[in-house]
């Protein structure tokens, strides 16, 4: 859903920079095809707030960031996970609560509300009773979604940190 309205903005931004590179007398380089298998750019993915590195991490959601900021915000008493043994990612960051799904779902998503996102919206619950946050900033490209599902008696929350909000909270 995200990809279709991104669409437009990603065509637009590639016939500018085919334009910007003719202009210049350069041939610009081939783009890639997009896979729907994730692949990391050249900074190593990492599950923790802050953690070091900005270049993004290829997803069928968009591109994210390895981390989140330090500043972000983290349930109370929730306990740090190692992203990349998340199953469904790759993720920006993951934890682990010992609270209901309601409950952190609600937290995050008025803590979204005041972290500096314009747009916050709690989803419906699925069918496997995970709900998700989407955030949605003022600068172009910054986005960010929050997964809650129950995982073995606790809950696992679950990080989206687009690319186009590296200056949100850091």
């Amino acid at each position: 859903m995200r990809l279709i309205r991104r669409l437009p903005v990603a065509l637009l931004l590639l016939i500018s920079l085919v334009f910007a590179a003719a202009a210049c007398g350069q041939t610009p380089a081939p783009t890639p095809a997009k896979t729907s298998a994730p692949t990391p750019s050249t900074a190593p993915a990492s599950g923790s707030p802050g953690a070091s590195g900005s270049a993004s991490i290829a997803t069928p959601w968009g591109p994210i960031l390895p981390s989140v900021p330090a500043t972000f915000p983290v349930f109370p008493s929730a306990a740090s996970v190692p992203a990349a043994q998340v199953p469904g990612g790759p993720w920006s960051a993951a934890w682990s609560a010992p609270t209901g799904v309601t409950e952190v779902a609600a937290w995050y998503r008025d803590q979204l509300a005041t972290y500096g996102f314009l747009d916050v919206e709690l989803q419906p619950a699925a069918a496997d009773g995970a709900r998700v946050v989407d955030a949605i900033a003022g600068s172009a490209g910054c986005e960010a979604q929050v997964t809650i599902r129950s995982s073995g008696g606790s809950t696992m929350i679950t990080v989206r940190w687009g690319s186009g909000c590296s200056k949100l909270g850091g």
